[in-house]
């Protein structure tokens, strides 16, 4: 804690006359001066002695004159001013007051600044859906988030994952043999859809090299070139001869019966048929 200290104490008339007074030096008497004004700033910070006796005060200044009276001679020279009995230091108000002020002000704002910036921090590591979580509450969450299967997203922290999008029909590989059924009674499709799905299934639903992407354009393929296959062969089981991926050339066998596929999937699987 400061107070001010003016360089005219030193040829200020008053000091001069209480170094008189106590019959000290002046440098002394500014030295007890101090010593008061600092005791004042730390337990009597409105510059009110009330309460404080004379032997308080002088013990305060540091003062060991004896039978000096030091509190009668501070208050001659206006140093002190007296009312009915209680002492306070001259003009503390204009003069330290105003600093105490200024401190306490200072104070203030240095709490205020302090508290904006732990509102900031705390703002600046929020998430979208919890804004009063940590930095340390945000990292934990995001490491669940990865631990999570791809079934799981979306349900850390009670959010409910969103619906997956429908399947749209025809899209990538048919979920059974009935879809395929199905599908083929609608569109009015020719050909056995039975042989059109042992044939891709066997082959991982693969055209070449490439997955396919829209089964049911694979299955509106394989209409538009039933009409060039030709009639049903028969063939030794285990010589069954298969088509290329993707094509039903003319020439090439068909299956006569459900039983047959089967054994001609097996055998496209490379497994030996009997």
């Amino acid at each position: 804690m400061w107070i001010p200290s003016h360089q005219n104490l030193a040829r200020h008339p008053k000091t001069i006359k209480l170094a008189k007074l106590l019959d000290v030096s002046v440098p002394t008497i500014i030295g007890h001066m101090h010593l008061l004004w600092w005791w004042c700033a730390e337990y009597a910070k409105d510059g009110n002695l009330n309460g404080f006796n004379n032997d308080e005060i002088s013990e305060a200044m540091g003062w060991e004159g004896g039978e000096v009276d030091l509190v009668a001679s501070l208050v001659s020279v206006k140093f002190l001013d007296e009312q009915n009995g209680s002492y306070t230091v001259h003009n503390w108000d204009m003069y330290f007051g105003k600093g105490e002020r200024t401190r306490e002000a200072l104070a203030a704002k240095a709490m205020r600044h302090r508290e904006r910036e732990r509102n900031r921090h705390v703002t600046d590591t929020v998430t979208d859906t919890q804004p009063t979580r940590t930095l340390t509450d945000k990292i934990r969450i995001d490491k669940r988030r990865e631990e999570k299967t791809p079934s799981e997203e979306g349900e850390v922290e009670g959010v409910a994952p969103e619906p997956s999008a429908k399947k749209k029909s025809g899209a990538g590989r048919p979920e059974s043999v009935e879809e395929v059924k199905t599908y083929w009674l609608e569109k009015g499709l020719k050909g056995d859809p039975l042989q059109f799905y042992d044939h891709y299934d066997a082959n991982g639903w693969m055209m070449g090299k490439a997955h396919i992407k829209r089964w049911s354009a694979a299955a509106h393929n394989w209409s538009r070139n039933e009409s060039t296959f030709a009639p049903a062969q028969s063939h030794p089981p285990g010589k069954l001869s298969s088509p290329a991926v993707g094509q039903h050339p003319a020439g090439a066998w068909t299956p006569s019966s459900p039983e047959e596929s089967e054994r001609y999937a097996r055998a496209l699987r490379g497994e030996i048929v009997e």
